[in-house]
């Protein structure tokens, strides 16, 4: 049997294999029985129903646009995290701005909330 641990956000935070329910009532935290080949890169916990559900992530679409130094992304959704060179940012409604200091190709890591999966943007400035 394999079960799945979650936060309050919906996010998977482990995934255990065991051959029985007991074992998972052990351990700390919420959990559901879940399928072989449930992962948190590709699914998370919905929490906005009457009870928790597994759901499968759904692929960012994400928009952005480069002038000059400044990457401008937009349809993010609110509280996207963005590290970028070791520093990290949030987005907002508004999505979220990235201005560079020296001309180069840059990683961009997204990191949003559960229900989409994490995403790299690759960009190139100056």
């Amino acid at each position: 049997m394999n079960f799945c641990f979650y936060d309050n956000a919906g996010y998977i935070t482990q995934i255990l294999v065991s051959p029985t329910k007991e074992t998972a009532r052990l351990q700390e935290g919420s959990f559901l029985e879940c399928e072989e080949g449930c992962s948190d890169d590709a699914h998370f916990v919905d929490l906005s129903g009457p009870g928790p559900r597994i759901r499968e992530k759904s692929s960012l679409d994400t928009e952005h646009d480069i002038s000059g130094f400044v990457v401008t992304l937009t349809a993010l959704p609110d509280g996207t995290r963005l590290e970028v060179e070791g520093l990290e940012i949030e987005s907002d409604a508004d999505g979220a701005e990235v201005e560079f200091e020296a001309p180069g190709t840059y990683e961009i890591r997204l990191s949003p909330p559960p229900q989409y999966r994490d995403d790299v943007l690759e960009v190139t400035v100056g």
